[in-house]
């Protein structure tokens, strides 16, 4: 087990994985930052404190596997669809609420993020990654449940071992200070509306 954990920590030797957390996309369709993107108004301390707000809304998680190992992109097809992923916007996986709202995404953690659908069985990858935004769902706190839930059964699915966004294992902590996160954003929106 101790070679496994190593295993994960040292994803970076044969490959851009740890570059990526969400999917490289068309300038046209934005990105998870747009609040910040093109805009050329404001101070720099301005700007760096709407980049950190960007970023920290932002809670994601990673199945990998050992180095000697790889996931085939069918399987990843496979889990998703057992799991209510669909293939859609930016090349990559998402969860729908009842609405149509994305609740959280599933990309291939390598660059540049997004699968082929037409090529789906020839994928290979050593991980993916389950990220959501806080600030684009109406329900943070049962959007992380469900995107851990998602996560530990395609985990097994994957033959993956669940990370946290430091790529250590996942263990309680880290899965409470997720869920901390997710009911303070929601805590202070509500506040912020009364």
């Amino acid at each position: 087990e101790t070679d496994s954990l190593a295993d994960i920590n040292e994803v970076s030797d044969d490959s851009n994985i740890n570059e990526v957390n969400q999917p490289d996309k068309p300038e046209s369709q934005g990105d998870m930052n747009s609040a910040t993107s093109g805009h050329d108004s404001g101070t720099s301390s301005e700007k760096s404190s709407q980049t950190v707000q960007s970023v920290n809304d932002v809670i994601s998680v990673f199945l990998v596997v050992a180095k000697d190992r790889v996931i085939k992109g069918e399987h990843i097809y496979s889990a998703c669809l057992g799991n209510n992923l669909q293939y859609g916007d930016m090349k990559i996986f998402h969860r729908l609420a009842s609405d149509g709202e994305i609740m959280f995404s599933l990309s291939d953690m390598r660059k540049p993020g997004w699968f082929d659908i037409d090529q789906i069985n020839s994928h290979i990858t050593r991980g993916v990654s389950l990220f959501t935004q806080l600030s684009m769902v109406s329900d943070p706190v049962k959007t992380v449940d469900d995107m851990l839930l998602c996560a530990h059964k395609m985990a097994g699915l994957l033959g993956a071992q669940l990370c946290g966004q430091d790529r250590m294992l996942l263990n309680e902590s880290s899965v409470k200070l997720m869920r901390e996160k997710a009911k303070g954003f929601a805590d202070g929106r509500l506040s912020a509306n009364i």
